[in-house]
């Protein structure tokens, strides 16, 4: 009982521990190792060259650098199901890989982008079951349809993308489209980002500018709201612990009265005493915590699929730490049933033992 309730504890602890960096992954690896670009800016609807090349011109002055890129909401169907994300087309494929990075979540390997690529992210990837070299339907902002072949699936925390080649696109839909966004290299103070963004409002025809950091800040504060169950679940596990190792190590106690008053009246110090006791609740609570480890690594990835929504992927990963913290804690409760109990062994009579029948 104590093994199956200290791994059920330890599972619980880590579980939570991984939540909490599942979640604090997403936002820094996103913005700061995958996407390179800080600024989105959007022109109106059929532009005009004059007013495209004033953009450009602002730019090119201020900006370390910027790609021209196609974006629109679409959907992608398979059987039954429909799911909508954002279809994003680089004006240049090679370029764009200095604004984007691809790669595969778990090699680390860089994924190829070129002008007839079709990449998913992972999530959506995961969401219909794809995988490179099968196929999917892909429908426009025109109610236009297309049948699309995987090429490659890239990691992606927030929000989901089909990103095409110019030329896959122009074979799948037989028609061009205009590069109405700019991604663009543009690092400036927090302080400065207001600045910047009136000063590219002005500009006519400019329909939004959003720096990443707006972004950011709304899913911290939306995922900071979930740190408080992550700290209850965490909280709640710990006593689980204590409390399942203070009723089992009572029971123990209780039903071994007189084999303790025994060795008592053998002369064995109170230390000894309680060793003997213990010993074996320490040694299940540390057998208990490494099979919870274990289990806790799945328990944790069955959380954290669960509880993800469609436009975000948590990440996977568990820290050392995680696992260290986890068993740290439960054998602190450990030691602290141990101290608690250690009264309870003290009042044991050494009269106990005269009255045993053997």
């Amino acid at each position: 009982m104590t093994l199956v309730g200290i791994a059920g504890c330890t599972a619980l602890l880590l579980a939570g521990f991984g939540i909490r960096d599942a979640i604090g992954d997403i936002v820094g690896i996103q913005y700061e190792e995958l996407q390179q670009y800080h600024l989105t800016v959007d022109l109106e609807d059929k532009a005009s060259q004059e007013h495209v090349e004033a953009l450009q011109a602002y730019l090119d002055s201020h900006a370390q650098g910027y790609a021209a890129v196609h974006s629109e909401q679409v959907s992608i169907l398979q059987g039954r199901r429909k799911e909508d994300t954002v279809l994003v087309i680089p004006e240049s494929a090679r370029e764009y890989r200095n604004f984007m990075v691809f790669r595969d979540r778990k090699s680390g390997r860089e994924i190829s982008f070129d002008e007839s690529s079709v990449l998913l992210t992972e999530k959506l990837a995961d969401t219909f079951g794809l995988s490179v070299g099968d196929t999917f339907t892909l429908e426009d902002g025109d109610d236009a349809r297309a049948e699309l072949t995987v090429t490659g699936i890239t990691e992606n925390y927030i929000r989901s993308f089909v990103y095409l080649g110019a030329a896959a696109y122009g074979e799948a839909f037989g028609k061009t489209v205009e590069y109405g966004t700019r991604h663009v290299i543009y690092p400036v103070e927090p302080e400065e980002e207001e600045r910047v963004i009136t000063e590219l409002l002005a500009l006519e025809e400019v329909s939004s500018a959003q720096y990443n950091s707006t972004v950011i800040s709304t899913f911290e504060n939306m995922l900071g709201k979930v740190d408080y169950i992550v700290v209850v679940l965490i909280v709640c596990a710990g006593l689980l612990a204590f409390v399942v190792l203070y009723n089992l190590t009572n029971i123990n106690i209780s039903e071994r009265e007189k084999e303790i008053a025994t060795i008592k009246v053998l002369g064995f110090y109170p230390g000894e005493v309680n060793a003997y006791i213990y010993r074996e609740t320490v040694v299940l609570s540390i057998m208990g915590a490494a099979v919870g480890l274990v289990g806790g690594i799945y328990l944790n990835r069955f959380i954290v699929v669960t509880a993800e929504v469609s436009n975000i992927m948590f990440g996977r990963r568990i820290y050392p730490m995680s696992f260290v913290y986890a068993f740290v804690i439960t054998m602190v409760f450990t030691g602290l049933v141990c101290l608690v109990m250690s009264g309870k062994l003290k009042k044991i009579s050494m009269v106990e033992s005269m009255k045993s029948v053997d």
